[in-house]
């Protein structure tokens, strides 16, 4: 490079643009299910949670990587990310992966999971959850658990 030459950043194909497109929304989508499904799972008493280890990781891994895109500003929005958001998911993603994975339950895991989502979707996440149809079916061998303060006995 000569002087008084600048670098430009590498453009994408609009092929591999369009890809990173989809694993942003898709990191999104996932994200935003696996968290919901984790903090409504806690709130719920359940004593087993829905989600495969595996996949809580993947999917925190992927929403991880989704937030360092907007922070290095290959995306925005309008209510941009911050460098808390990413540092909260990192948290959640472990403590997710310490209680699917059979250790403790931190008590911390729902508030953290709440807050991601707020984050995410920069307002009242439950509202908008509210009006989605279930999409999201817990593994083969998962059962609800009775709502608190009912019984099965006649």
């Amino acid at each position: 490079m000569s002087a008084g030459e600048t670098s430009k950043p590498k453009r994408l194909r609009s092929d591999e643009a369009e890809e990173r497109r989809e694993r942003v929304l898709l990191a999104d989508l996932d994200g935003t299910l696996c968290l919901g499904v984790m903090v409504l799972s806690i709130e719920r008493g359940d004593a087993k949670l829905p989600i495969e280890p595996g996949a809580w990781e993947d999917t925190m891994t992927e929403l991880a990587w989704m937030l360092t895109q907007f922070l290095d500003g290959a995306f925005t929005r309008e209510l941009p990310y911050v460098t808390e958001d990413l540092e909260r998911v990192r948290r959640v993603r472990a403590l997710g992966v310490q209680a699917l994975s059979g250790g403790e339950r931190a008590p911390e895991l729902a508030a953290l999971a709440d807050a991601c989502l707020r984050s995410l979707f920069g307002g009242d996440w439950r509202q908008a959850a509210s009006r989605m149809p279930p999409c999201y079916p817990p593994p083969d061998d998962w059962e609800p658990e009775p709502e608190h303060g009912t019984s099965d006995a006649p």
